[in-house]
C-alpha cells in the first residue's frame, strides 16, 4: 500500500512538472512571438512615393544650404519622417536594398528619451520574430559611439553575440568597394570602437562633425559643425 501511494505521489509530481515546463515553454514562445506595441513600420502606398521623395529632397536642400553657409546648426529628424523614408526606400533609392540584409524586412526606427530603437521582422529558417536593438548614440570631437543596452526577440531579451557574424557579413556586403578605413564594422555597432566623427557633405564637399546628439520622444536632434574647406 505505501508503495502504491509513493507511485501516485511521484506520478502527480511528474504530471505537475511536465505541465509547468509546458506552460513555461508556451510563455517563452509567446513572449518571443509578441509584437511590441511600439513596432509600427510605416507602409507608404505608391501614390505617396513622390510626396516622400519631395520631403527627402527638401530636407537635403535645407541641410546643404546650412552646410555651405558654414555656421554650426541644429537639425531635428522626426521618427515618422525617417520611417516614411524607410517605407518608400525602394522607390526613392533602390540601391539601399544592399544595406538591408535579406533576413530583415519591414525595418523601423523609434526614439525614446535617451534611447534609439532599431527593429525589423527577422526570418531565419522557420522562425519569424520582431528583433530589436535598444541603444544610445553619443558624439564628441573624436568620434561617435554606439552603446547597445539590450536586444530583444519579440519581448524576450536575447544575447547579441550569436548575431555578430550575420551582422558583420551584412555590413561587409553593404560596403563593397568602400575604403576599409571608412567602413562601419560590427565592432562599431557593438561599442568596441568609435565611428570617426569627420564627414564630407556631398554638396560643396563641406567637411563637418556632429558634436551633439539628443533623443527625445519621437525625434532626434543633431548639432552639426561645418569646418573650413581649404579647397573652397
Amino acid at each position: 500500500m505505501p508503495k502504491r501511494r509513493r507511485r501516485k505521489r511521484v506520478l502527480r509530481l511528474l504530471i505537475v512538472g511536465v505541465a509547468v515546463l509546458l506552460l513555461a515553454a508556451v510563455g517563452v514562445w509567446l513572449t518571443f512571438q509578441h509584437i511590441p506595441a511600439w513596432y509600427r513600420p510605416i507602409q507608404v502606398p505608391a501614390v505617396y512615393h513622390q510626396r516622400v521623395r519631395d520631403d527627402l529632397t527638401t530636407t537635403l536642400n535645407t541641410l546643404s544650404s546650412k552646410m555651405v553657409a558654414g555656421e554650426p546648426f541644429d537639425h531635428t529628424f522626426t521618427q515618422d519622417q525617417l520611417n516614411r523614408w524607410l517605407g518608400a526606400r525602394m522607390a526613392i533609392w533602390p540601391g539601399v536594398s544592399r544595406w538591408v540584409p535579406q533576413w530583415l524586412d519591414e525595418p523601423m526606427i523609434g526614439f525614446r528619451d535617451d534611447r534609439i530603437v532599431i527593429a525589423g521582422l527577422v526570418e531565419r529558417a522557420t522562425v519569424r520574430t520582431i528583433a530589436s536593438l535598444h541603444l544610445t548614440l553619443t558624439a564628441d570631437d573624436d568620434g561617435l559611439r554606439v552603446t547597445v543596452h539590450r536586444a530583444q526577440a519579440g519581448s524576450l531579451p536575447m544575447p547579441l553575440e550569436p548575431w555578430r557574424e550575420d551582422i558583420a557579413t551584412a555590413l561587409d556586403h553593404a560596403q563593397t568597394g568602400r575604403e576599409p578605413t571608412r567602413r562601419i564594422t560590427a565592432d562599431h555597432l557593438f561599442g568596441l570602437a568609435e565611428l570617426p566623427n569627420r564627414f564630407v557633405w556631398f554638396n560643396g564637399k563641406v567637411p563637418f562633425r556632429i558634436t551633439e546628439i539628443t533623443t527625445e520622444t519621437d525625434r532626434i536632434r543633431m548639432h552639426f559643425v561645418p569646418e573650413p574647406n581649404q579647397r573652397r
